[in-house]
């Protein structure tokens, strides 16, 4: 792997959040390691790490996503890839937020709709701009860097779809 994103392991062994069905409207496979598969490609592809991200989330389907790395010692988080998004409409904060308290916890949070979810707007700069859209999220644990992490991936809300993703 070209570009350290050994998240995709994370997302095999969190049985892979991107769902056995595939995703509703994307031009994805049903088997998820074909799915993996292609989001790997996509990450080598790119020209920087920031760029391979963007496609992979992209492929996916993912509206807006954020790759958030920590560092359990300082208890801080940084972004270090965005999409969809600015990095300022994010706050990042270890332990707060989903993001955070994946990083913290290493267990993956789902949230079926963001606006409705304090936890999930707990990290956002502004959690009222985000009350407009209909948003899915699943963040999943990741290491990258030597350095634990979040990957959160916001999907258009679909509410007889999402349990899909997560099958």
């Amino acid at each position: 792997m070209g570009h350290e994103h050994r998240f995709l392991r994370a997302a095999r062994r969190a049985g892979s959040a991107v769902g056995r069905g595939g995703l509703s409207g994307s031009p994805l496979p049903a088997d998820p390691e074909a799915v993996l598969a292609a989001v790997e490609r996509d990450l080598d592809a790119g020209a920087t790490f920031g760029e391979g991200f963007r496609r992979a989330m992209r492929r996916i389907g993912a509206a807006r996503s954020a790759l958030f790395v920590a560092d359990a010692v300082r208890r801080t988080m940084t972004i270090e890839a965005i999409h969809g998004i600015s990095a300022e409409e994010f706050r990042p904060r270890y332990g707060v937020g989903v993001g955070g308290r994946v990083a913290e916890s290493g267990r993956p949070i789902v949230v079926p709709v963001v606006r409705q979810e304090p936890m999930a707007l707990a990290e956002l700069a502004d959690p009222a701009a985000w009350h407009r859209d209909h948003l899915s999220l699943i963040s999943l644990p990741v290491s990258f860097r030597r350095s634990a992490g979040a990957l959160s991936a916001y999907f258009p809300y679909e509410p007889s779809g999402f349990a899909a993703r997560l099958a």
